[in-house]
């Protein structure tokens, strides 16, 4: 009886703990999708990537309105119905970065952002002026800013699920302790719950996805104990116990959706006796350097054109993704306007007159 009681009252708080988890991670994609919060972090993050974060931000900004005039760039914006593109992919970001040096290369009048001229010089050296091997290596590099910056989110969406999870705790009074002393008292209630719960665990998340907006209707068919109705606050008591059980469910709400409804479904098993989702990596994309390099270094006889068919993706002979275009200059015209725009934007050497007076 008491196993039983224990498992029933977990399962309900789990439960309840999914439903609202579920609801903060919806509200908070709404918001990121109005406020395009990821488009943002992405324009940030590549001008930061290729400009660095010199002159109080000038630099950056220099380099992000440089990479936006690239044609790939445009490609991107023009599949996000003419705004800043919320993702790019490693092969993009290359294809972008050599349009841009090599256009820099050819045009005296342009200089490289100095960030991207010193790690073009340094993949060059890498390279061995291998294209190939110098697409990779940018791929890498926009894979390595892309890994810090996923991070960066994860930990800014955490604190956000915290916030959202204590304001949706607060609107429906689901106090962790409080509904946890309503399920180990009302047998009935615990019965419904939990005959919810394994509902739930049949027909997975997406029938509650759908209903979070009315997420106290869907906590009330459930029959979890939660709302206002009948609610009267006693005094400083009740307060100050009911403030510590809501931050501690917007606290356990900040675990995420999916980690409870996996316990969920193992509690629901365990109780029934049975046995119990950035951009595409480069060395994930078929389309990018990376697998290329990876493919001619496993098998010698391997040989690959570094430069694809030219055209705009989707074209007949493309290869390429919808969104982007391809870069159609020859290889050893890239090489020479690449090496030609480092050396431009590159420190001048010191005369040996001047070196004499010195």
């Amino acid at each position: 009886m008491f196993g039983s009681q224990s498992l029933d009252t977990a399962i309900g708080l789990v439960l309840l703990l999914f439903i609202l988890a579920t609801a903060t991670s919806s509200i908070l994609e709404l918001i990121n999708r109005l406020a395009r919060t990821r488009a943002k972090n992405l324009q940030a993050a590549l001008g930061s990537l290729l400009g660095g974060a010199g002159n109080g931000g000038a630099d950056a900004e220099t380099a992000l309105a440089a990479l936006q005039r690239t044609s790939v760039y445009a490609a991107a914006t023009g599949s996000s119905d003419g705004k800043a593109p919320a993702y790019l992919s490693a092969k993009s970001f290359a294809d972008a970065v050599l349009e841009l040096a090599s256009d820099a290369g050819s045009s005296p009048d342009t200089v490289l952002p100095g960030q991207l001229r010193d790690r073009l010089q340094a993949l060059l050296q890498e390279s061995s002026n291998d294209t190939l091997e110098l697409r990779a290596g940018l791929e890498r590099w926009f894979d390595e800013a892309m890994g810090r910056l996923s991070d960066s989110y994860k930990r800014q969406a955490t604190l956000w699920l915290g916030a959202l999870g204590f304001v949706l705790a607060v609107l429906v009074n689901a106090a962790t302790p409080d509904v946890a002393a309503r399920l180990w008292t009302a047998p009935v209630t615990r019965e419904a719950v939990v005959s919810a719960a394994q509902n739930v665990g049949e027909s997975g998340n997406a029938p509650l996805l759908r209903d979070v907006a009315g997420i106290t209707n869907t906590l009330t068919e459930v029959s979890i104990p939660v709302g206002w109705m009948g609610v009267v606050p006693d005094g400083f008591g009740w307060w100050s116990g009911h403030l510590l059980g809501w931050a501690l469910t917007a606290v356990l709400v900040m675990v995420g959706a999916p980690f409870w409804f996996e316990l969920l479904e193992r509690l629901i098993t365990f109780k029934s006796g049975g046995s119990g989702g950035q951009p595409a990596r480069a060395d994930q994309d078929p389309a990018a350097a990376t697998p290329r390099v990876l493919a001619r270094d496993q098998n010698p006889a391997y040989t690959a054109s570094a430069l694809r068919a030219v055209g705009a993706a989707g074209a007949p002979g493309s290869t390429g993704a919808p969104g982007e275009v391809e870069v159609s200059v020859p290889e050893s015209e890239l090489l020479t306007n690449i090496k030609r725009a480092i050396a431009r934007g590159a420190p001048a050497a010191p005369s040996s007159a001047s070196a004499a007076s010195a």
